[in-house]
């Protein structure tokens, strides 16, 4: 078959790497073979740097159209140089902005400078050479090595003025928008612009903008994908009705309107939700130090001998069980490359915010950061704004706390909607914790975003469950998986009076805390109390490396866990007992006072302010919730055909 080659689209991730090689002198080389046995993918091209090993960098594309081919193959290139950080993130938020050619001398030599740090890691490497691409490629391990190599050297001061490395919450101190503005930049705390935009901004896609920029760095879907369940998780974190809140599209920021009569805030990872209880705030008892380990009542030992009778009577369907939770973890679950598409997007959020608010740090919390997340997860931000910054620049308050805040999020909206054109749609939700919806458009169609400010609780408990879900993978499996039975259950909205995906991790979270023995999980905030103290400054708080040691001498497969999961919480008593995970423990919930005693059906403890994670759970909700639970280890153990197809969840192997 013949195609014709032709130029590659502006902004394309061929036209980035074309770009990017005359800038580097690096040499990128296209292989393209014709395939007629496959009409419909006739030309397998593969992408790959001259000099470089292709196990590094390199990408592959198959298309009936060679030059779709081409683009296919650029984009994984493009995606693997991203991730390391080869190419600074910067460039992409230009690119996506302004175009790569707007690029300025200082990007230039960034990019410059990272390209001569790898080729200087290579050189000393010599790992490689022992494999062949054709015959022998290296294992991860080995591949992986290099890689970190690269990025420590790249992250040393001593050897990179200019690092730009992802880093949770570590942006660089010098962005491409700073530089780029000529005008000079208003003094701390200063608002220059005076009238927020009269309705939420809803823009097209840009004509300017090519799609294409950045799907090289979208998760590529599994080919499992068609034929397994995916977990739709704007439906999983159903948390809060745009419907049922108020929409202060057109207030102006000096004259704010709240809705005292619909109020929401957000949950406690940082997600919105729906108030359940719109009475004042309980005045809870701090509960004892002591607590009881797993319910009292239950009998792990005669759980055990249950679950071995299970695996006898029913081995072939235990097998099964297990490897269907394996593989939906593994279809679902969020990548890297996604995490990197959506830190892009948090990026450029806040060097815009930065234009408003010099101090300002934007943090991503929720499934994005905790390990527990879907691939299409949507992305829950907080905004770290110094409090003078919130004020007139003088230190004195202009408004109430909340009145301050909902100020600020109309500041920020006018500011993306000049300066950020993949913000398609956003709209300042007033409630009690005020929020920024923001959806995107183009290479981040189907992104929504959800901006709050200084709601900081919504950090600690995401490096706390992000924390727990990098010490054993059989917890974030076992989470994915509860979140997708409980959105099938119609129990995962808080707004409908159920529970959060919050709440449901938790769950999962204390069931492996301190109802299987020996425990999976350890007390995270005991063993290590100047780690998860809910103090240490957020800038402080590490992600993506491993601060703790423990390893579990519990071998339990992902089957026996979650038929031991519902075994235990089938008829749990949530009525006179609150979960703890704080002190690795359930507890009598009447030592939390009558009120709290009364009022809230289900009391599971927010690990740091005490708070009820799961106070929207009440009347009907309450009930299905119930249930659910009962219907599910119904289902699992005593159906005639057990697995996870009897609770709605049909993996196909």
């Amino acid at each position: 078959m013949e195609s014709s080659s032709v130029e590659p689209t502006k902004g394309s991730a061929r036209h980035t790497l074309s770009v990017w090689a005359t800038w580097t002198k690096a040499v990128i080389e296209t292989n393209s073979i014709a395939n007629d046995d496959q009409p419909q993918s006739a030309f397998k091209v593969t992408y790959h740097i001259n000099g470089v090993p292709r196990e590094l960098l390199f990408g592959q594309g198959s298309n009936a159209d060679e030059n779709l081919a081409k683009d296919q193959a650029a984009q994984q290139m493009a995606g693997i140089m991203f991730r390391q950080n080869i190419i600074p993130q910067e460039l992409g938020i230009l690119i996506v902005k302004k175009g790569i050619d707007k690029a300025d001398a200082l990007l230039i030599s960034d990019c410059q400078a990272r390209w001569t740090q790898f080729l200087e890691v290579i050189a000393s490497d010599h790992t490689l050479d022992e494999y062949a691409w054709d015959d022998a490629a290296p294992p991860a391990d080995v591949i992986n090595a290099i890689w970190e190599k690269y990025n420590h050297a790249l992250t040393n001061p001593r050897k990179r003025k200019h690092s730009n490395e992802i880093e949770h919450g570590s942006p660089k101190k010098s962005t491409t928008a700073e530089r780029e503005d000529k005008s000079p930049s208003p003094e701390e705390g200063e608002i220059t612009s005076t009238s927020p935009p009269t309705e939420a901004v809803n823009r097209e896609d840009s004509t300017e903008f090519h799609p294409e920029t950045f799907a090289l760095l979208q998760a590529e879907v599994h080919d499992d994908r068609e034929s397994s369940p995916l977990i739709d998780m704007n439906a999983v974190s159903n948390d809060v009705d745009i419907n049922g809140v108020y929409q202060s599209a057109g207030a102006e920021p000096g004259d704010i309107t709240i809705d005292e009569e619909e109020e929401a805030n957000l949950d406690d990872d940082g997600s919105l939700t729906i108030a359940a209880i719109e009475d004042a705030p309980i005045d809870l008892q701090h509960p004892p130090v002591y607590g009881f380990g797993p319910r009292p009542d239950y009998n792990y030992g005669a759980w055990q001998k249950t679950a071995a009778s299970f695996r006898k009577a029913h081995p072939q369907v235990h097998d099964v069980i297990n490897e269907s939770i394996m593989k939906h973890y593994a279809v679902n679950i969020q990548n890297a490359d996604t995490l990197a598409w959506k830190d892009i997007a948090r990026r450029s959020i806040e060097t815009v915010i930065r234009t408003l608010f010099s101090s300002a740090r934007v943090y991503a919390v929720g499934s994005t950061m905790n390990g527990c997340g879907a691939y299409n997860s949507d992305m829950d931000v907080c905004v770290v704004i110094d409090e003078n910054q919130l004020n007139d620049g003088s230190g004195a308050r202009v408004f109430n706390n909340k009145k301050r805040i909902v100020n600020a999020l109309y500041f920020i909206r006018r500011a993306m909607k000049n300066e950020l054109i993949i913000a398609r749609k956003m709209i300042v939700i007033n409630a009690v914790v005020p929020i920024l919806q923001v959806s995107f458009s183009g290479c981040f169609a189907g992104l929504e975003v959800d901006v709050n400010i200084n709601n900081i609780a919504g950090i600690y408990n995401t490096h706390l469950i992000h924390h727990y879900a990098r010490l054993d993978e059989r917890f974030p499996a076992l989470c994915l998986l509860v979140k997708h039975w409980a959105l099938v259950e119609g129990i995962n909205s808080a707004q409908d009076g159920t529970f959060n995906s919050y709440s449901l991790i938790l769950l999962v979270l204390h069931y492996m805390q301190c109802v299987v023995q020996p425990a999976i999980l350890p007390n995270l905030q005991e063993l290590y109390p100047e780690t998860f103290n809910g103090t240490t400054p957020v800038e402080q708080l590490v992600f993506n490396e491993n601060v703790c040691t423990f390893e579990s001498q519990n071998r339990d497969d992902h089957a026996t866990l979650l038929l031991g999961f519902f075994h235990y919480y089938h008829d749990f008593d949530f009525t006179n007992y609150a979960i703890s995970i704080r002190k690795a423990c359930v507890y009598p919930k009447a030592s939390l006072g009558e009120e709290a005693m009364n009022q809230y059906a289900i009391f599971i403890e927010e690990p740091y302010d005490c708070n009820n994670t799961a106070r929207c759970a009440r009347n009907n909700g309450y009930e299905a919730i119930k249930a659910a639970f009962k219907r599910a280890y119904k289902q699992l153990w005593n159906s005639k055909k057990p697995g996870l197809a009897r609770i709605g969840i049909d993996v196909k192997l």
